[in-house]
């Protein structure tokens, strides 16, 4: 337990850091960039992921991992957001995106087994974003990944189709929340 209780407070403090890092301007954008190439042609059709496929610890197949369609214009909370992710499921795809353009390509790309979005972004945010998803003919559970939402705002997106919200300073929280959307999501 101590261990545990070490390593939890190391990687509280490296999260503080990085948000204090891009609180003060020093993040860096890495990974794919806007009109990247990702050989369309390649793309597998694969059955959506069920709870219980992906087990913390296992192994799991590229057929298996669970696709994130991450809407989120910090490439640093990305990260964070993904390494979280990490720790509760075995593999995870993912592309981020921050613009309404690059979300409707994306969703025009490939099939995605959920979607993560910050609510606040520079150009977008997660109600357009909603309505850009809910406008496809399946069902993908939505979650809003945010710094900083009211309780009032929170419940209102709810009430608009939003399925889930995690506060990133309880990213503890975002695998069971997207375990839960991704169970009741194959119940329909």
């Amino acid at each position: 337990p101590d261990e545990r209780t070490n390593t939890d407070a190391l990687i509280d403090l490296a999260d503080a850091a990085l948000y204090r890092a891009k609180k003060n301007g020093r993040n860096q954008v890495v990974g794919r960039k806007p009109g990247e190439s990702t050989e369309l042609a390649a793309r597998e059709a694969r059955p959506p992921v069920k709870p219980g496929m992906i087990e913390a610890g296992g192994e799991a197949s590229a057929a298996q991992a669970l696709r994130v369609l991450m809407i989120e214009d910090s490439a640093m909370d990305a990260e964070l957001i993904l390494r979280e992710l990490k720790r509760g499921l075995t593999a995870v795809e993912y592309e981020r995106v921050d613009t309404a353009d690059a979300l409707n390509a994306a969703l025009d790309r490939q099939d995605w087994d959920i979607v993560i979005c910050d609510y606040h972004l520079p150009s977008f945010g997660a109600l357009p974003a909603l309505e850009l998803v809910r406008q496809r003919p399946d069902y993908l559970p939505f979650i809003i990944v945010s710094g900083v939402i009211r309780e009032e705002t929170a419940v209102e997106a709810m009430k608009l189709g939003v399925d889930d919200y995690v506060l990133k300073s309880n990213l503890a929280r975002l695998t069971a929340a997207v375990k839960r959307e991704l169970e009741t999501n194959n119940a329909r």
